[in-house]
């Protein structure tokens, strides 16, 4: 898990560096970045295909019911709770820290930061790596739990859809966790359905 997290901030550093460059559009820097990224997934991780993923331990909520269904359903991993405890703190941070009224101040308006003497380099360079952090976390997260298995284009553009869901709820974490609910409710039901064959 910690490695695939730091691979995410080792490639969150070179689109960091590489967006913040002279006449660099930053769309296209992410959209090769999600490209290289793909491409050096599929080309390390064609020896680790396996059968089954090594799995993570899941707490199970679904012990009550005598249905190997629902208690397959209800199997919780822990990177979903600290998905849930990550909602509170990153709102406080966001809110509350002399550091994350840099970043908030840094998206909102880039010449007023650089005006108060905050490097616009450093705040977005180390968003970006902790951001990045975050979404190898994410990435671990599916072939250790959900489906459980590495294949070749396992997110299936789940990351961009992530993005798209953090610009829907207006960079509130909050807002964003309702609106990932609402976007995940698909995924739970087909789980659910592919459970009951």
């Amino acid at each position: 898990m910690l490695f695939r997290s730091v691979a995410g901030m080792g490639l969150g550093l070179i689109h960091g560096w590489l967006s913040q460059q002279r006449r660099v559009n930053d769309v296209a820097v992410g959209i090769a970045m999600i490209i290289f990224g793909s491409g050096l997934a599929n080309f390390l991780g064609k020896p680790f295909i396996q059968p089954q993923a090594p799995q993570l331990t899941t707490l199970e909520v679904g012990n009550w019911s005598s249905l190997p269904q629902v208690q397959a359903a209800l199997k919780i991993s822990p990177l979903f709770l600290v998905g849930v405890a990550l909602v509170p703190l990153l709102d406080w941070f966001f809110k509350s820290t002399r550091w994350g009224l840099y970043v908030r101040a840094v998206g909102d308006s880039p010449q007023a930061a650089k005006a108060m003497g905050i490097s616009i380099f450093k705040v977005r360079l180390t968003s970006i790596v902790m951001g990045s952090f975050l979404a190898g976390l994410g990435g671990a997260s599916l072939s250790l739990y959900y489906p459980g298995v590495w294949t070749e284009r396992i997110s299936s553009g789940q990351g961009l859809m992530a993005v798209a869901l953090v610009i829907f709820a207006r960079w509130q974490p909050w807002q964003d966790r309702k609106s990932t609910r609402l976007n995940s409710s698909h995924l739970v039901i087909s789980y659910a359905v592919f459970c009951l064959k």
